[in-house]
């Protein structure tokens, strides 16, 4: 099974979450070597990364270039989400984005 993505509050209780039943955060994402990327590029496969609302222009800039990458409308729409979840997380306060890696 590949990671998960998932809206959190300060608690740690899932309010939203997108599986990545496909894998496509490993095709789709730069790898950790990828300075061009400050955020996405720290994202663990295999452990737990978390970002926070501060963090969130980044994301949401990153994951626009990655986009622009692609052609195939099921990863545009894979993104699309994770940057709806993105947005979300910075309208609120002690909200975090959480990618779960496949541990």
């Amino acid at each position: 099974m590949g990671m998960s993505i998932q809206l959190e509050d300060h608690q740690g209780k899932v309010l939203e979450e997108i599986p990545d039943l496909e894998s496509l955060l490993a095709r789709l994402f730069p790898s950790w070597e990828d300075a061009n990327f400050h955020c996405l590029r720290y994202i663990d496969p295999w452990g737990a990364t978390v970002f926070n609302r501060l963090q969130m222009d980044e994301v949401i800039s990153e994951l626009w270039r990655i986009r622009a990458q692609t052609t195939v409308e099921l990863e545009r729409a894979f993104i699309d989400a994770i940057e709806g979840m993105a947005r979300r997380c910075k309208e609120g306060e002690h909200r975090y984005l959480r990618f779960l890696g496949d541990e």
